[in-house]
């Protein structure tokens, strides 16, 4: 039982990883608008099928990661991570029963959430609100959580 313990711990520990290295990798200027938001997708996913392996502090953690790999306003990510984690764990139990249709929903409306509040931080913080195309990765995400999560059923512990 140990043994399957830390497999599971360094499984969500280098999913988590390769979505920090996922989000700063380069990408043509033409696709940048359209990237995932692959941190916010794993830490969701965890949340929701390891809800008490992955919780407030791990979001918050990974979310401090991400503000020093972006260079954005330290802690700005840290709370929308935490945010995230809170929310999916406190309804994993019912987004895992939920349709895959209603969970690509769910997953749009979160993030959406996430991004009105990364929007809402950077206006207080004076930095200048962006255009729409902003919020293409919330779209992206919620139409790619079908075949992410088959991903993820696979690493599965």
């Amino acid at each position: 039982m140990q043994s399957q313990s830390l497999y599971g711990n360094w499984i969500i520990a280098l999913t988590l990883f390769l979505s920090l290295i996922l989000t700063v990798v380069p990408l043509p200027v033409e696709l940048e608008n359209y990237r995932p938001e692959w941190v916010l997708l794993v830490l969701i996913y965890w949340a929701m099928y390891a809800p008490n392996r992955v919780g407030i502090g791990i979001g918050w953690v990974v979310g401090l990661l991400l503000d020093a790999l972006q260079g954005t306003l330290l802690g700005e990510y840290a709370l929308v991570g935490a945010l995230t984690t809170f929310i999916v764990n406190q309804f994993h139990q019912r987004l895992q029963l939920f349709p895959i249709l209603q969970q690509c929903l769910f997953i749009f409306l979160l993030l959406g959430i996430q991004f009105i509040m990364i929007m809402w931080i950077q206006g207080f913080s004076g930095h200048p609100i962006q255009g729409w195309q902003y919020g293409l990765p919330v779209i992206v995400s919620a139409l790619i959580w079908p075949l992410f999560r088959g991903f993820m059923f696979l690493l599965r512990v």
